[in-house]
């Protein structure tokens, strides 16, 4: 590819964070020359996803976009998952503006 932009980079990241490959997927992310929400959001939900919601949260508190409800919802999920419906709640309390999807994961969580 001559020229790789934030896009392709995230199209990658993406690959091997739904094939579960996140350690690949963590290397390609510190490697990016330049990472947005959506790479960032894509690490915390691949995180998510594998069980590692330590990282995950890491990585949230370490994201430069604040109030990114895709990112906090994906750590909701995880929490939900897991019985952790107090970080679930918490983590639900920050997020600034509210979606249909944020509040429908918090309220399967505790379904």
């Amino acid at each position: 590819m001559p020229s790789r932009n934030v896009v392709a980079w995230n199209a990658m990241l993406a690959a091997y964070v739904q094939d579960h490959q996140i350690d690949k997927a963590m290397k390609i992310f510190w490697d990016m020359p330049e990472m947005d929400s959506v790479s960032w959001t894509t690490m915390i939900n691949g995180y998510v996803r594998v069980g590692k919601l330590d990282e995950a949260r890491e990585l949230l508190n370490r994201m430069p976009y604040k109030n990114i409800a895709a990112a906090q919802t994906a750590m909701i999920s995880g929490y939900a998952h897991n019985g952790r419906m107090d970080k679930a709640s918490q983590i639900f309390n920050q997020i600034a503006i509210r979606d249909g999807v944020c509040w429908n994961t918090l309220i399967a969580g505790y379904a």
